[in-house]
């Protein structure tokens, strides 16, 4: 079996769906943020990043914990298991759903009165009295039981290997709600179209969801329940660290924008690092979605043993890392005013403070995001549980003062520390079992080279070749300025692209046949 092709051909689906839904809610972003006002966009998701934070909270232990037990059952041919284990998981993660609910139905009307006697209060409180407070949250009380109904459809359709019907609820979902964004907007539903339109995405994904298992799982949905509480238990002791890592790691944004919305007095600075994370997290979108198929083939070269060809594996994903994405950073950087004046339009506040150590720092949330797969694949799922902990602490203890004294900037500096403090604590345990080599030599031309990009793309900057009255002219100087750092790179011998494209197309790839003839 040639795992490099294999890898890529399981890859290359999910990564084409979420390229898609990732550009999807990249344009509703744009189009909410023309059609609202700054401070309804700010306000919006300040509530949202809330939201996020309490879905990770109400699905933790069971996503993505339910996935292997779902798996083992399959293999054994018990779908009374998978419906009785799916559906028990529901109880309790149905229990915190139930409080979430009730907050959303009652604080913010609650509180209302008593923020407004303050209006000096910090910008996330006084969200609290905004008129349309209590109908934001009143819609996404009703999207938070979605989540949590099509959350655990995932996990089930993820156990089975129904990547197809995934990938297509994901792709529903991103479509209903740009769709319904753009009608209710245009109905003048004003900010509640935003929390109406993810909310019925939640629905279409919730949907398509249903419609997958009773089509192509039917002995499933008619196999009999049955209670098994020490069988969901256990589901949640194995999967608690897999939930702490994996949970964790994509909540570090949201937790940014709670803290400067409880710094700062005023919801523009929210909007603004609203408008630089995704603009910069959309340009690394590739190469994380690649990364969605990497664990289970870290998994799979672990349990044969393969330790040879699974640290060559790692290491090269490192030193193409380091050697693309430094680079790739600086230059995004430079022209971080003309890719965002070019899609948000002319006015986008201050959104190039946190977008600049963002794209620079982006190879650190990206080296994070493969060293938790690694360490899953490798069972050291406490460690990953442990390192996004304490990344996420020192994020929160750093964030404060950051943002205080420097507004976003800051927080996007925390927010890169914070990964690169998951970054080093995971990379010191998957050292202990594969040997991987961070080369000094590596990082330290990658650096000049992308000095040399940012020295370069200034001077082009001064001659007019990059200037927001000429996006198509400065992406076309960007993207050259890039191709020769990376020539220069392939030619010193940091990366090896060629050898890369090659194996991936299966020309010299080692096979697990070649490493252990007694495979098959």
């Amino acid at each position: 079996m040639n795992y490099a092709r294999q890898f890529a051909q399981h890859a290359a689906l999910t990564v084409l769906t979420t390229l898609l839904t990732g550009a999807l809610f990249y344009v509703l972003r744009i189009v909410l943020y023309k059609n609202l006002s700054q401070d309804e966009y700010g306000l919006f998701y300040v509530v949202f990043s809330c939201v996020m934070i309490v879905q990770t909270i109400v699905t933790f232990g069971f996503d993505p914990g339910l996935v292997p037990f779902i798996t083992r059952y399959r293999e054994e041919g018990d779908p009374s298991a998978i419906k009785s284990i799916a559906l028990g998981s529901l109880v309790p993660q149905g229990f915190i759903t139930a409080f979430v609910v009730a907050a959303f139905l009652a604080v913010p009307p609650l509180a209302a009165p008593w923020v407004a006697a303050f209006p000096d209060a910090p910008a996330l409180f006084r969200t609290l009295a905004h008129p349309a407070s209590a109908s934001l949250f009143r819609i996404l009380a009703l999207h938070a039981v979605l989540v949590l109904m099509f959350k655990c459809a995932q996990q089930v359709l993820l156990g089975l290997q129904a990547i197809a019907w995934r990938n297509a609820a994901d792709l529903a979902r991103a479509i209903l709600c740009l769709g319904s964004a753009v009608a209710l907007l245009h109905a003048g539903w004003g900010i509640r179209a935003t929390a109406a339109a993810y909310t019925l995405g939640a629905l279409a994904e919730a949907a398509v969801l249903a419609i997958a298992l009773w089509v192509s799982f039917p002995h499933i949905v008619r196999a009999r329940f049955t209670w098994r509480p020490e069988a969901v238990r256990h589901v949640f002791d194995s999967g608690k660290w897999l939930s702490a890592g994996f949970g964790g790691i994509v909540v570090f944004s949201s937790v940014d924008t709670m803290i400067i919305s409880l710094v700062r007095k005023e919801l523009l600075d929210a909007a603004a690092y609203q408008i630089a994370l995704p603009t910069i997290t959309i340009m690394y979108s590739l190469m994380i979605a690649a990364g969605i198929s990497l664990l289970p083939m870290v998994r799979t070269l672990w349990l044969r043993k393969e330790y040879a060809l699974l640290t060559e594996g790692v290491q090269r994903i490192y030193d193409t890392a380091i050697g693309v994405m430094l680079p790739a950073g600086v230059l995004i950087a430079s022209g971080s005013d003309v890719l965002m004046t070019t899609l948000f339009g002319k006015n986008v506040l201050n959104a190039g403070d946190a977008f600049d150590v963002l794209a620079v720092g982006g190879i650190a949330f990206f080296l994070s995001y493969i060293n938790l797969h690694v360490l899953a694949g490798i069972d050291q799922a406490r460690a990953a549980g442990v390192a996004v902990i304490c990344g996420l602490v020192f994020d929160v203890a750093l964030s404060v003062p950051l943002t205080y004294a420097f507004g976003i900037r800051g927080a996007a500096i925390a927010g890169v520390l914070g990964y690169a403090c998951v970054m080093g604590t995971s990379l010191v345990v998957i050292r202990r079992a594969l040997a991987i080599r961070v080369s000094i030599k590596a990082i330290m031309v990658s650096v000049l080279i992308s000095a040399g990009c940012g020295l370069a793309a200034h001077v082009l900057r001064r001659y007019g070749l990059i200037h927001l009255d000429h996006p198509v002219t400065s992406a076309v100087s960007g993207a050259l300025l890039l191709a020769l750092a990376l020539a220069a790179l392939e030619f010193i011998g940091i990366i090896h692209l060629r050898h890369l494209i090659t194996t991936i197309k299966g020309g010299q790839v080692q096979t697990i046949r070649e490493h252990n003839p007694k495979c098959d």
